[in-house]
């Protein structure tokens, strides 16, 4: 437990990024659970920031021993192990969020203690989509 503690504090220390920035409000105003959100916005996020951590995740996927070591793959292998656990694929499937609820959620997000951690510089424009996406299903390319 000390080492698992240990390294919940360093995770903490090296910044939480997007995910936990997005899911935050949403957790606060839906009351979504957190661990829950983390798992739906991962996919969204992670290929938002591509561009700024897909060296890292081509490591990751070769540690992972996937058949194909690439950035795609890791993703697929983050959407299948999600549909094994019954994670749902869009935020939309855990609450009815509005455009109006965006309006609200993405400055919230936006001014997170976790956004200034993101790989990717964020803007209010970025959280606005990033939820988008998150409701519809929709990874970036």
């Amino acid at each position: 437990m000390l080492t698992a503690s240990s390294m919940g504090a360093t995770a903490f220390q090296k910044g939480l990024g997007a995910i936990h920035s997005l899911s935050h409000p949403v957790n606060s105003v839906f009351n979504i659970h957190h661990g829950l959100s983390n798992a739906i916005f991962m996919p969204y996020v992670l290929t938002f920031n591509r561009p700024e951590i897909e060296n890292k995740i081509v490591k990751l996927s070769e540690y992972l021993e996937l058949k194909n070591v690439s950035f795609n793959s890791f993703i697929d292998w983050v959407l299948d192990l999600r549909d094994k656990i019954k994670i749902p694929h869009k935020l939309s499937e855990c609450a009815k969020i509005t455009d109006e609820d965006i309006e609200k959620l993405s400055p919230m997000a936006l001014n997170d203690p976790c956004t200034p951690e993101n790989p990717k510089k964020t803007t209010l424009n970025d959280m606005k989509i990033m939820y988008q996406h998150s409701i519809e299903g929709k990874l970036f390319n």
